[in-house]
């Protein structure tokens, strides 16, 4: 069990996509699941990017949950026990780490604009 549970994540998965028989683009669905409590860190959180017309934010963090986790969604949201969202993110790595019971999560490329 955790002992320092900070925050939690809410996992999306991805339905649909690709063509119809028509050649005509189908859309692309997230579902937002139920949450699940978390430890989480940051890995990065740079606030030095700079393009044209605005500055943006490139974030990354480590989550651990407990158990050997399925982890069968490539997105989800993360938030801290006061309900902050840190964005979504795309899911990086999984390892279960049977030392300490838990699965680690890695996300990252998140880029939130600051203008």
């Amino acid at each position: 069990m955790l002992a320092n549970v900070n925050g939690y994540i809410k996992p999306i998965t991805v339905t649909g996509g690709g063509q119809d028989a028509d050649g005509n683009n189908l859309p692309v669905t997230g579902t937002v699941l139920n949450s699940v409590d978390c430890y989480f860190n940051t890995n990065r959180y740079n606030h030095a990017g700079t393009y044209d017309g605005g500055k943006f934010t490139i974030a990354s963090f480590y989550i651990f949950i407990d158990g050997a986790a399925k982890v069968d969604y490539g997105r989800l949201q993360l938030y801290d026990l006061n309900s902050k969202s840190y964005g979504e993110f795309e899911i990086q790595d999984v390892q279960y780490l049977s030392v300490v019971g838990c699965t680690k999560i890695t996300i990252g490329n998140k880029n939130v604009s600051n203008s």
